[in-house]
């Protein structure tokens, strides 16, 4: 990066051991995918993702924004419930919805946490339908197994 711009820059870990300068206003999403392994019209996922976000907004707030976006983007999406719980001692909302994804009904469930300033974490946990009921279990033994730190780190 030229001299002038680098002032309006940020180093950040991207990855374990990886970093990158970045402009300042840039914000980082970062994903990871866990799954069975199978094909994607079989696979029985957990992905965990963390976003920056502006640190007024609400846990409910974003939870409201998501499920209109949901809504409005997904095919055959129908909202199945919501439920509030804590992960790791911080307050969590969550959604469980159902899907369709290229021809192959999915349920999902989302759970929402603000647990850095400025950051929310997603955790979503996806299973075809027909594979829901042999998984749901395992799924939600994973969602409640999640341990967060204490804070440590600027979210970004």
């Amino acid at each position: 990066m030229s001299p002038e711009n680098r002032k309006s820059t940020i180093v950040v870990e991207a990855l374990s051991g990886v970093s990158i300068e970045v402009p300042s206003n840039w914000r980082r999403s970062a994903l990871v995918v866990l799954s069975t392994g199978e094909d994607e019209a079989e696979a029985v996922s957990v992905a965990i993702r963390r976003e920056t976000l502006d640190p007024r907004v609400k846990l409910a707030s974003y939870v409201d924004n998501m499920l209109v976006e949901l809504a409005r983007t997904i095919p055959g999406f129908l909202l199945l419930h919501r439920s509030e719980r804590t992960i790791s001692g911080h307050p969590a909302s969550g959604l469980t919805y159902a899907l369709t994804l290229r021809g192959t009904d999915f349920e999902q469930t989302t759970l929402n946490v603000l647990d850095r300033p400025g950051t929310v974490l997603t955790l979503i946990a996806s299973a075809p339908q027909a594979r829901i009921s042999a998984h749901r279990e395992q799924l939600e033994a994973m969602m409640a197994s999640v341990m967060l730190d204490s804070g440590g780190g600027d979210g970004r």
